[in-house]
């Protein structure tokens, strides 16, 4: 393809690649609220060892609810943090490459983050599957499932691999200023 068949052709592309990441800002407008868990976990963990110390009146059931909170909280921030890039990353090379480099380590590196996430996910689901196939509980008054916690974090690696999608969408549809900016994840 040659001159104008060769442009529309790929603005209908980036057209489809910029629509999907529309829906995927959609979706992060969603998971926002993960702050407030954060904010909520601190008020309870306030308040418990107020119950604890204080009144020497401690729930059974604070750690399990606690640590489902914390897991929640913290995959869906990870996930969060996928799509704006701010995990640690390594930049001392790719900050010395050209353009073209840069974007094909991005490629890269996406494509790798989509795969971990997706095979972590897979398996984490697996093992909550078991966990109910067992019927493992927390041995409180609550007696919350174990698997409710591991499918917050099944939960949260699937979004960051929706992220990793999102992220490489953007580099192939040729929108991702920000790729050239920061060095990686």
């Amino acid at each position: 393809m040659t001159g104008p068949e060769k442009n529309i052709g790929r603005g209908t592309e980036e057209n489809r690649f910029l629509q999907i990441a529309g829906w995927l800002e959609w979706l992060e407008e969603k998971i926002r609220f993960t702050f407030w868990i954060y904010v909520i976990l601190a008020v309870f963990v306030t308040m418990e060892v107020i119950f604890r110390y204080a009144l020497r009146m401690p729930h059974d059931w604070f750690l399990e609810v606690a640590i489902v909170m914390s897991v929640y909280s913290g995959f869906l921030g990870s996930a969060l943090t996928t799509r704006e890039r701010g995990h640690i990353s390594l930049d001392l090379f790719i900050a010395r490459m050209n353009t073209k480099g840069q974007r094909i380590i991005h490629i890269i590196n996406n494509i790798t983050g989509i795969l971990a996430s997706l095979v972590l996910a897979y398996y984490t689901v697996e093992q909550a599957l078991f966990l109910n196939e067992i019927n493992s509980r927390y041995s409180s008054s609550l007696g919350t499932p174990y698997s409710i916690q591991t499918f917050g974090v099944a939960l949260g690696l699937l979004f960051c691999a929706v992220y990793f999608f999102n992220n490489l969408i953007k580099i192939l549809a040729g929108t991702d200023c920000h790729a050239e900016k920061k060095g990686g994840h």
